[in-house]
């Protein structure tokens, strides 16, 4: 998807149309095969009985509160940069919310993974 953007441009979002239907059915494809990843793992766990401690359920819960932090900390920076950047406009182009709530999801997604790793890395 990032690489769409590279090829025909930021501002070629919000000017062609093929190019946004394009984004969008990458976007949705990649979430649908996380989606698929977390499902066929979950069942893969649940077929060969994973044992899971205490401190697996332990650091597991503590995974949603690093995936929320990454996702306001992105939510964030994007408000900060978006408002400076285009303060004297008054307005931020149409393209910007979009790739806002994409980045908040792919964020999310990244911070799944990211946060188990850093939840065992702490847990220490």
């Amino acid at each position: 998807m990032v690489a769409v953007f590279f090829v025909k441009g930021a501002t070629a979002f919000d000017e062609d149309t093929g190019m946004r239907f394009t984004v969008y059915a990458l976007f949705a494809a990649g979430v649908l095969a996380y989606v698929a990843m977390l499902y066929i793992t979950g069942w893969r766990m649940r077929r060969e009985g994973v044992i899971m401690d205490e401190r697996d359920r332990m650091i597991l819960r503590k995974v949603p509160v690093y995936q929320m932090f990454a996702v306001l900390i992105t939510l964030a920076a994007w408000s900060v940069i978006l408002t400076e950047v285009y303060h004297d406009q008054g307005q931020v182009p149409v393209v910007f919310p979009n790739l806002m709530f994409f980045s908040a999801i792919v964020v999310n997604m990244v911070f799944a993974s990211a946060g188990t790793l850093i939840a065992y890395w702490r847990a220490k």
